[in-house]
């Protein structure tokens, strides 16, 4: 009898009695770790992991058969574990190698102990693979190389998208407005002003006036969710160049329109602003006693008594100012 096991039947391993046995015995203790989704129960699988066993330890020992059929794993010799390995690393990010194949090998085993990942199962060792070539910076194959491609320009497209709409409503805090183009090259271009509120939706005239602005959003306006991030873009664009243009003096304005391609949604926009802006200047220009322009004598006692209204005028527009003073 052999010193390991006690119950073991007369004669020695290479009798026919004495296989039954074993592989019988062995076969009763694979069928107990769970590490694939059907016991093992293959006959050459069984017979190869008996001498090996029985080398090493005790082949009736259950701790000692699941570190044997670790080992089998490892080297190649369970098909379905092969099989779900190959479609696992086919249809996952990295690259397969040996280097690798020996770290998703330990982890999944480790797992399957822990009854977490069952080894013939492709999708669950895909995860195995995924995660551990993130952990480690695994070389990407051309499909995970695809995807993290994709992933970026994603994340990118969105950060810039949120970029641009926090530029447009300060990050949420009010809406804008912005002079839109109307028309087209043929028929002739002319502008509207849009109003929007801070979440991007068209405000609209409230003839029952129940909002304090006397506009109110359409109820069916999805306002930034419903615009692409293309046209958000032609948005900020309008806006950028029309606060340039507020930047300017009406008689820089009525220029830059006048230089403009005649015709043009741009130079409409820029008429606009210029109008908008000579409206500005007309209140700005004008005595709130009488309502008329200042006089030559009005604007004399600014610079006496008040520079800083003198300032304003000379900064919103010299050439006005200068034509006042000259007069009678």
């Amino acid at each position: 009898m052999h010193k390991y096991i006690n119950t073991e039947p007369k004669g020695t391993p290479s009798d026919r009695e004495w296989q039954q046995w074993a592989a019988a015995l062995v076969s009763g203790l694979l069928a107990n770790v769970r590490y694939l989704s059907r016991p093992l129960s293959h006959a050459t699988l069984i017979a190869d992991i008996i001498p090996t066993a029985f080398a090493t330890g005790r082949i009736d020992d259950a701790q000692h058969i699941a570190l044997t059929l670790s080992r089998a794993i490892k080297d190649g010799k369970i098909i379905e574990v092969n099989t779900a390995l190959q479609e696992a690393w086919a249809s996952s990010d990295y690259t397969r190698c040996a280097a690798n194949d020996r770290l998703v090998y330990d982890e999944a085993l480790l797992q399957a102990s822990e009854g977490a990942v069952l080894l013939d199962d492709a999708e669950q060792l895909k995860e195995v693979i995924n995660a551990l070539g993130q952990q480690n910076s695994w070389m990407l194959n051309p499909r995970g190389q695809q995807e993290a491609n994709q992933k970026y320009r994603e994340t990118f497209d969105a950060q810039e998208r949120a970029s641009l709409i926090a530029e447009l409503t300060s990050s949420g805090k009010h809406g804008f407005s912005v002079i839109e183009p109307v028309g087209n090259q043929k028929q002739g271009w002319t502008t509207k002003r849009v109003e929007y509120d801070s979440e991007g939706r068209e405000l609209k005239i409230d003839l029952q006036g129940f909002s304090a602005s006397g506009r109110i959003p359409r109820k069916d306006d999805q306002g930034f969710a419903s615009l692409s991030t293309e046209r958000i873009k032609e948005i900020v664009g309008l806006v950028r160049s029309q606060n340039q243009l507020r930047s300017q003096s009406t008689q820089e304005l009525r220029k830059t329109a006048k230089d403009l391609r005649a015709g043009t949604a741009v130079s409409f926009g820029a008429e606009l602003v210029a109008q908008q802006k000579q409206s500005n200047d007309d209140v700005l220009f004008r005595s709130e006693n009488t309502g008329q322009e200042f006089t030559r004598d009005e604007i004399m006692w600014f610079a006496k008594n008040d520079l800083q209204k003198i300032r304003t005028l000379l900064k919103r527009d010299s050439d006005r100012l200068n034509r006042i003073l000259k007069s009678k």
